[in-house]
């Protein structure tokens, strides 16, 4: 849950890193829930919030609010939410008249939630590991968005899984930590730039809407954190089949050896022709992985054979 990149503005200042335009203002409203009043109802169900498995609760108001906004649920919606925790984003989803399949991994916040939210039949709530229970399957069952407060320690795997789905979402809004963020947004050239990078962007745009700071958070994590969005491409640039597998192939055994030149990194895949393969489609054999743009992975994945 934690997380924050350095771009963007704060949250409550004006500026964004995204050019795009944000979605209308929501009309629903958030629930006022003060730290101490988070701490007290944990401590009434004997939790004490873990960081291993990443409960910090977003309640600063005007971070929720932003983070509904950007949402913006709207009726008949399906919506897949990652560790809804006390409900906070829970319930403006379902008040916007979103159907929610809800996934919460801590026994004593699903019992909570199961009796505060038990009259909302478009509510559907899961007990479990989400990486159990696999992104992919969940997404088949009908939700085409993501919303989230991901922990740090599953965010890149279950990123991942939801791009490389079968039924992939339409888009992901999540909040992360600054690590991920940056990572995802990443450049080609720079040490975030990498393999989570260029796998998320084959199909999907990014962009980071809003910097978050630690105190929006109970409790306040160590890190940053960022709200996202995560836009899948109207028209795929790699859809389903051979191509994007192979496309799968070639980035990871680059970034596996992201300190050697191309041509050595995936020689393995081509012998002595993957020089010429580089070069067949504008990349030079000693380029390393993180120099080469999402587009280059494609082109070079299309022209593989």
């Amino acid at each position: 849950m934690p997380g924050s990149p350095s771009f963007g503005g704060t949250i409550g200042s004006r500026s964004s890193i995204s050019s795009d335009p944000l979605p209308p203002p929501a009309t629903v409203p958030v629930p006022r829930m003060s730290s101490g009043e988070v701490l007290s109802l944990l401590a009434g169900m004997g939790l004490r919030p873990s960081r291993a498995m990443g409960q910090n609760f977003l309640t600063d108001l005007h971070a929720l609010q932003a983070l509904v906004d950007l949402i913006h649920p709207l009726p008949g919606q399906r919506i897949l939410e990652v560790g809804p925790g006390l409900g906070a984003l829970t319930l403006p989803l379902l008040l916007g008249g979103a159907r929610v399949v809800a996934v919460e991994k801590d026994p004593r916040l699903h019992r909570h939630l199961a009796r505060e939210l038990a009259g909302w039949v478009t509510l559907d709530l899961r007990e479990g590991d989400v990486m159990d229970l696999g992104p992919a399957a969940l997404l088949a069952e009908g939700p085409d968005r993501v919303a989230a407060n991901l922990p740090y320690s599953i965010s890149s795997r279950f990123l991942v899984d939801c791009v490389e789905a079968p039924h992939p979402p339409r888009d992901l809004v999540l909040t992360v930590q600054k690590e991920v963020a940056e990572r995802l947004a990443a450049a080609p050239g720079g040490k975030d730039y990498g393999l989570v990078s260029v796998l998320v962007r084959a199909n999907y745009r990014v962009a980071i809407h809003r910097r978050l700071s630690r105190g929006c958070f109970t409790p306040a994590p160590q890190v940053e954190s960022a709200m996202v969005r995560i836009e899948r491409r109207e028209t795929p640039r790699l859809p389903p089949g051979p191509v994007r597998a192979r496309f799968k192939q070639l980035v990871k055994a680059g970034f596996g050896q992201r300190r050697k030149q191309l041509q050595t990194a995936l020689r393995p895949l081509a012998g002595r022709e993957a020089a010429d393969r580089l070069m067949a489609v504008g990349i030079q054999p000693a380029q390393r992985a993180e120099t080469v743009a999402v587009e280059q992975w494609i082109a070079l994945a299309e022209a593989w054979g």
